[in-house]
Order: C-alpha cells, then structure tokens, then sequence
C-alpha cells in the first residue's frame, strides 16, 4: 500500500481546445511500469479512481483549480492503457465542464460525509438515543376501549382495554395492588369521573419486561446504540359498576378514557411473609366491593402484592351472603375451593360474624395446636372488619390485613432522585 500511495499517476487529457494532451509511453524500468505489469491492471484501476477523486474535488472550485488540475495530470500521465486513460478523459471532462454551483453541491455532501461524528453529535439527532428513566408526565386522562360488557341484577361488570407501559403511564399512575379504584370518564371531557372496583389483579411484572428493558437502557448482542422507541403495551382490566350509575347504555367498542388508579390499597404486609404465616384465613361479608378486593387478592402473581395461596400450608374462606352479581363473577367465587386448594370453605350463605363458633373457631384452634403461624385477611364493611379483627385478637392472631387499613402507595423513585 506505501507503493501505491507513493506512485504518481496521472490522465491523458482532454481541454477545452479540444486537442489531447501527448501521454509518453512508460519505459521498461519505470516504476510505473513494473506495477502496472505485476498487479494485471488492478492497482492501476485503484489508483485512476483515487486520483481521480482527487481532482475532481479540485476541480470544482472554479476555473483557476481546473487549469492547475490540467496541469498536475500532464505531468504524470505516464502509467495508463489506453482503455484506462480514455475513462478517465471522459470522466475528468465531465467534471471540469460542470457548473459550479453543481460541484459546489457535491462538495457540500462530500463534507457532511466527512463530519458524520460531528453531525451524530447534534442535540436533535442524539435525542434518538435518549433513554428515560419512565414516564414521568402528568396527563390526566388516556385513551381506551371496553371489549365487554356483562349485566348483573345490581352490578355490571366491564372489561377495559388500559395502557400499562411504564414508557407512558408512571409508576405512581399504576394499578400496583388490591383495593386501589380506576378512574373512568365515559362521555368523553364533559363527562364526571367515575372510581370503580377493580375485579383484577394487579398486572404482572413480566407484562412490562420490554419497556423495563427499553427504559434500562441496555443493548442486545451486536447493537451499538440503543433508538428510543416507545412501545404501548395494552392490558386488561375488570371494573364493577353499580347498574344505577348512569341510564347510559355501554356496549364493547365503546371508547373510555382512563385516569390515574387511586393513590392508595390494602396494606396486605402484614400476611405476605409465608415463613411468618404459613396459614391463611380470609373473611369476607359478601359485598360486591369485598369479592373484587378478594379476587384481586388471590389471583395476584409476579407482582409486589402477591399472596401466594397454593404455596400455603392451609388457605380458609369464609365468605358470607352474595347477591346481583355477575355471572361469571359468581362463578369464579364458586370455583375458588378448587382452584386455590382451600382447606375449609364455609357456605355462602352463612354470615362468617355467625358462624365463627362453628366453621372458623375450630380451624383456628386445630391449626395453632399444629404449630402452624397464622395469618388472616378481612374484606367488607367498617363494622364487619372490626368485629371479626376482634374475634381473631382473641384468639392470638396478629398477623392481620384488612380492607378498612389503606397504605398510601408512593414511587419507588422520583424524578428529583434521579
């Protein structure tokens, strides 16, 4: 490469005259010779191309380059075949007779090309490759869609399509954990909002594994930079709305918008630590508002609120009188002794503030004869919730979550903090 870096070549040329320039023959000790004969051409094509780069760059400065361009390929127009010294006539032609403002253009590409690192490094091309930490805006309200609808006698269940993507819906934003409400508004901006029980659980972590990463900011095999590219990531949800909260007819399609799920949930810690309570018994009085708290709770997974229940020793319920609810509501709550393997279930029908003595109290007992800890969960009305936390005090169960006990739910992180 030094060699051919370091041999002059040059063009027979054409001027604008007309008459060629006289290209002598190369001798047979020249250097040009000897490297044109041992590369079969190849590096003499290399080198017509270089040079000729070369001086069409000079060339299109104006007409005073061009005549010294004419003259620096005179001088060297010693190593060229005749094919070869022809196509670069032509081409070094075509060049000098082009106009000026033309060459003015290509110089200009020819000097964005040169300065790609400085032009990367421009503030709106870098915005690209700008990663945030989550999303972090404050819009009220966002788009989205019921896909089903299913009446009860008192309730109406909905099924909500939500955006979950912690690229658009910040943390503190989130449905995170059992008890918080959605906040909907069915007639557009006019309309009044609505808070709503949630007859899901929480979302799952996993279901944001793509915007986690995305927001991380780390590359996969063979990326050198990382595009911001946020992506929606669509959900579902189940709302029960009482049937006389509005004499509007919904039907799936229907477009709601979607607001910020309340600030606070049941604080379920006190029951999250399987070593400490192994043993679970939930209480239920049968409300609509108890049933989705209690869903929420034993179908939450891969998320900070998760209870675990076919991971537990022994899980009781005891849930009292059901009435108007959904279809396939109440056939979930049918369904739950099989389904999470409950150990003693007592009959809907019976209130559990009743049937303490008989159904609850001997459970309790044989399980702390065992040795097993005990935990318990109680979902319902203010005086239902403080008449059952005084049964089970009494017989040394400390380890209790109830819905009447909100904990305020804060961001892991704040954009100060970060």
């Amino acid at each position: 490469m030094a060699l051919l870096s370091a041999t002059p070549v040059a063009f027979t040329v054409v001027p604008r005259s007309g008459a060629p320039l006289l290209r002598a023959p190369p001798t047979q000790d020249s250097p040009a010779h000897q490297l044109s004969a041992g590369t079969n051409g190849c590096a003499s094509a290399a080198l017509a191309t270089s040079t000729l780069g070369a001086v069409a760059a000079v060339a299109g400065r104006r007409n005073r380059r061009r005549a010294q361009a004419h003259r620096a390929i005179h001088r060297a127009a010693e190593t060229l075949s005749d094919r070869e010294a022809a196509e670069a006539d032509r081409a070094l032609t075509e060049v000098a007779e082009a106009p000026a403002e033309d060459m003015e253009s290509k110089n200009a590409v020819g000097r964005r090309g040169i300065n790609v690192a400085r032009d990367m490094r421009d503030e709106k091309e870098m915005d690209r490759y700008i990663i945030t930490f989550s999303a972090d805006e404050e819009v009220e309200f966002r788009p989205g869609r019921i896909l089903a609808v299913e009446h009860g006698e008192q309730s109406t269940l909905l099924s909500v399509e939500v955006e979950t993507s912690r690229e658009f819906v910040a943390l503190k934003r989130a449905y995170r954990t059992p008890g918080q409400l959605a906040r909907l508004r069915f007639d557009g901006q006019d309309g009044s909002e609505e808070l709503l029980d949630i007859a899901s659980p929480p979302f799952s972590l996993s279901a944001n594994t793509g915007a986690l990463w995305r927001l991380k900011g780390d590359l996969y095999a063979g990326e050198t930079k990382k595009i911001a590219v946020p992506e929606e990531n669509r959900l579902l949800i189940e709302c029960l709305r009482p049937s006389s909260a509005s004499d509007k007819d919904l039907k799936p399609g229907d477009e709601v918008e979607v607001g910020a799920f309340s600030e606070d949930g049941i604080d379920v810690r006190p029951v999250m630590g399987r070593f400490q309570c192994p043993a679970l018994a939930m209480f239920c009085d049968g409300s609509h508002e108890s049933i989705c708290q209690l869903r929420a709770m034993l179908e939450a997974e891969d998320c900070a609120c998760e209870l675990v229940p076919l991971e537990r020793t022994a899980v009781m319920l005891f849930c009292g009188p059901v009435e108007g609810l959904p279809e396939s509501l109440s056939a979930w709550l049918a369904s739950t002794p099989g389904r999470f393997q409950l150990l003693t279930v007592s009959e809907f029908d019976k209130d559990p503030e009743q049937s303490w003595s008989s159904a609850a109290l001997p459970a309790i007992k044989e399980l702390q004869d065992m040795g097993e800890g005990l935990g318990a969960v109680v979902l319902g009305s203010a005086s239902f919730t403080e008449a059952m936390v005084g049964k089970l005090t009494s017989q040394g169960v400390r380890l209790i979550a109830k819905s009447t006990s909100k904990l305020p739910i804060a961001p892991v992180a704040t954009p100060e903090q970060i």
